[in-house]
């Protein structure tokens, strides 16, 4: 991952260790500043498998929900 991107520091995660690939997603998510960052290190398959436990802020997980509705699919909303 490059470094503005990354710019904590960890440029590399394990995406078959199950918190090595939540911090992945957390970086890409909230540090993304660029179309190309999203649409290069992300996967489709593994974001909707990791949506839900994601704790993003609430704007973007909405602005991410409507966008794509079915990543909210597996998203138990509280009342």
């Amino acid at each position: 991952m490059p470094s503005d991107l990354a710019w904590s520091g960890r440029t590399r995660f394990d995406l078959s260790d199950r918190d090595q690939r939540y911090l992945f997603h957390m970086t890409v998510l909230t540090s993304a500043i660029t179309a190309e960052h999203y649409t290069h290190w992300l996967n489709a398959d593994l974001l909707r498998s990791d949506w839900a436990r994601l704790r993003l802020p609430r704007a973007l997980r909405a602005l991410w929900q409507d966008r794509f509705p079915e990543l909210a699919a597996g998203v138990v909303r509280s009342a």
